[in-house]
């Protein structure tokens, strides 16, 4: 029996079929869709990968979170195990970021029901693990925000997102090195929200990463 999820996404395709660009996506190699994204401008404090007003980009995130597109996931995935390993490398040589466990950034109880996925952790399901854990248990969202759109200004986004995370598990955590993983960076407060809470519960170090600014 096909899942309400699959029954809708293929409503959707019937009623908006699938743009150019996805259908370029749905064939598309890793290698490939690194040469046609641009890389993104880092905030100071985030390191993000791609430029997200780049059409292929976008496309891939949309796919992901609206159409649950777990090829475009699988592909992406790909993309960021060798962006996050190059970088691992790097840090566990001149800052001793060694054993790092992933967090994708967790979504509130009300917005996983209607959407009945988190579109992070369909990313990070796909990871290569063999250099770090993925764990999507160790921080929760216990309070919804409203969409964290350009449009909301700086004051707002920071006053919506306080105190909206807990860490369920500190002991998994104590003297760790995390990395926090979001699909979308727009002003990173999200994540510096998460970064603080798990600093809190005694993470050693906590690094933030967008695939997307």
């Amino acid at each position: 029996m096909h899942s309400l999820s699959h029954i809708l996404h293929t409503i959707l395709d019937v009623v908006f079929p699938r743009s150019p660009e996805a259908r370029t996506l749905q064939k598309m190699s890793p290698d490939a869709f690194v040469s046609s994204v641009r890389s993104a401008e880092n905030l100071h404090d985030i390191t993000a990968y791609f430029a997200y007003r780049d059409t292929f980009m976008r496309e891939a995130i949309w796919q992901i979170k609206y159409r649950r597109n777990k090829k475009v996931a699988r592909m992406l995935a790909i993309v960021l195990s060798d962006y996050l390993l190059e970088d691992l490398q790097h840090k566990q040589q001149f800052e001793y970021f060694v054993d790092p466990i992933l967090i994708p950034i967790p979504l509130s109880k009300k917005r996983k029901r209607a959407r009945g996925y988190n579109q992070v952790e369909l990313i990070t399901n796909n990871l290569d693990n063999n250099f770090l854990t993925v764990d999507s248990n160790i921080l929760t969202r216990i309070k919804h925000t409203p969409s964290q759109a350009r449009t909301i200004s700086r004051e707002t986004r920071l006053e919506n997102i306080k105190g909206c995370f807990r860490v369920t598990k500190p002991e998994k955590i104590r003297g760790k090195n995390i990395i926090v993983l979001d699909d979308v960076v727009t002003t990173g407060s999200t994540l510096r929200e998460a970064q603080k809470v798990l600093l809190e519960a005694g993470a050693r170090n906590v690094w933030l990463v967008g695939i997307a600014h």
